[in-house]
C-alpha cells in the first residue's frame, strides 16, 4: 500500500498544492477542492462527503456514512473527537497505516471552523505525530501566529499579507471554473486581511 496521503481542503493554502511534489501519494479531497482542481491534471483518489449526502460526477472512490468504518476507527484509537470531515480523514489515514500525511487547504481559521472544528484537527495531527507519522501542513493550523510571551505581532502582519495573496489566487481560480460565489468569499477574505494589515500598521 502507498504509505503517503495528501488531504485537500478548501482553504487558501490549497493554492500551495503542487502534485509534482507528491508523486506516488494517494490524494483525498473534501468539499469543493476537487472542483477547484478540476481543470488540472491532478487525479483525486478518494472524495469524502461525511457531512451531507451528495450526488457527484466523480471517478474515484466516495467515502460517506455508508462505508466509513467509524466503529472500528473509534475502537482502534479510543476517541470520538470528530467535529469535521478533515478529522475523520486524518483518523482514517492513521487507521489504514499511512506513514506520511500532507495537508493543503486545511486552514480552519474562520467562524465555526476556528472555534469548533480546529481543535479536533489539531488533536488528530498530534495523535499522528504520537504514532511517529510524518505530518506536513501548509497552513498554521497547529502553530500560533506568534509565541505568547516571546514574540510580538509583527509576524501577524506578515502572515496576513501572505493570506491576502493566497485569497486573491484562490478567487482567480474559482472565477476560472465559474465558482463565482466561492470567488466572492475569497475576495472578501482578501479585503478583510488587507483591512487588518492597515489597522496594525497604524
Amino acid at each position: 500500500m502507498n504509505k503517503s496521503v495528501v488531504i485537500l481542503g478548501t482553504g487558501n493554502t490549497l493554492s500551495m498544492f503542487d502534485c509534482s511534489e507528491h508523486n506516488g501519494s494517494e490524494i483525498w479531497a473534501v468539499g469543493s477542492a476537487f472542483k477547484i482542481l478540476d481543470n488540472t491534471d491532478i487525479s483525486i483518489d478518494k472524495y469524502f462527503c461525511l457531512h451531507k449526502n451528495e450526488t457527484l460526477d466523480f471517478d474515484g472512490a466516495i467515502i460517506d456514512q455508508t462505508n466509513y468504518p467509524l466503529a472500528s476507527v473509534v475502537e482502534k484509537f479510543d476517541s470520538r473527537f470528530f467535529t469535521n470531515s478533515i478529522s475523520y480523514m486524518i483518523a482514517y489515514a492513521l487507521y489504514l497505516g499511512f506513514k506520511k500525511i500532507s495537508l493543503y487547504g486545511v486552514d480552519m481559521d474562520s467562524g465555526s471552523e476556528y472555534t469548533f472544528e480546529r481543535p479536533s484537527v489539531s488533536y488528530w495531527l498530534g495523535f499522528a505525530r504520537g504514532l511517529s507519522v510524518e505530518v506536513s501542513i501548509s497552513s498554521n493550523i497547529d502553530s500560533p501566529i506568534f509565541l505568547y510571551g516571546f514574540e510580538d505581532y509583527s509576524l501577524l502582519i506578515e502572515k496576513l499579507k501572505e493570506r491576502s495573496n493566497m485569497s486573491k489566487q484562490m478567487a482567480e481560480q474559482c472565477q476560472k471554473i465559474g465558482e463565482d460565489t466561492r470567488a466572492q468569499q475569497y475576495l472578501g477574505q482578501q479585503y478583510d486581511n488587507d483591512y487588518w494589515i492597515r489597522e496594525l500598521r497604524g
